[in-house]
């Protein structure tokens, strides 16, 4: 019986060391739903700016070992602006860069924590988007942030970490798109 165990726990701590993390994910999120049109007849620039001290996605720490760092194929401000601007369209907004009226889109923080141990993870993530919007003399500024989190048994599974990424991004993209305080500020 004991003897079960030892080759099971050995088993165990042997698949975890020989299991590696990519060390870049894919994200792209999808279209958020959009409510309504409430941006018809409008044109605005959009542009997105990077302000994290540290550019990877992922962070997985293990005990008395260096983090894993794990970014994207692409660059997030990139990935952002082209998913805002489609959400921008898709509310009936025309994208361009001959309009007076701009939004600005902060990136703060875009960071997935992940906590390994031995035979569990947990997994905190966190994403924080200061929306700039300029209409005429006006501006209006507003921070968005969104929450994660996940946990499981043995290490995290780096496919399912994209994925809530994924969608917490799509999330954030939406609660800027719908927000009706920028949404007013653009209409007038």
């Amino acid at each position: 019986m004991r003897i079960k165990y030892l080759v099971s726990a050995s088993l165990i701590v042997l698949l975890q060391a020989c299991s590696s993390a990519p060390s870049q994910v894919v994200i792209n999120p999808e279209l958020p739903i959009v409510q309504g049109n409430g941006y018809a007849q409008q044109s605005v620039v959009t542009s997105v700016l990077d302000l994290r001290t540290a550019h990877h996605l992922i962070q997985i720490e293990k005990p008395e070992q260096a983090a894993k760092l794990v970014s994207t194929q692409q660059h997030l401000p990139d990935i952002i602006e082209r998913a805002l601007k489609r959400s921008f369209e898709r509310a009936g907004m025309s994208v361009n860069t001959a309009s007076e009226k701009t939004i600005e889109v902060v990136i703060n923080e875009a960071l997935f924590v992940v906590k390994q141990e031995t035979l569990k993870y947990r997994a905190n993530a966190n994403i924080v988007l200061t929306a700039k919007v300029e209409n005429g003399s006006k501006t209006l500024t507003k921070t968005f942030t969104v929450r994660g989190n996940n946990e499981g048994p043995l290490t995290a599974d780096i496919a399912v970490l994209e994925r809530d990424f994924n969608q917490l991004l799509t999330k954030i993209i939406g609660n800027i798109v719908n927000d009706q305080e920028v949404q007013q500020f653009v209409n007038n």
